[in-house]
């Protein structure tokens, strides 16, 4: 069982009001950053 909480989680309290388009956009551009800041850990890594 998972509980989503406004409190502990932010995309949620940021997205639990969203149509079904703005969440994806919004879950897209979350997976796009993660991609990034990764990408660029993974660059620092390698050096």
């Amino acid at each position: 069982e998972l509980v989503l909480s406004s409190e502990h989680d932010a995309f949620f309290k940021a997205n639990m009001y969203e149509n079904f388009g703005d969440l994806g956009m919004n879950i897209k551009q979350m997976v796009d950053d993660f991609q990034h800041v990764t990408k660029s850990n993974q660059n620092i890594q390698t050096i």
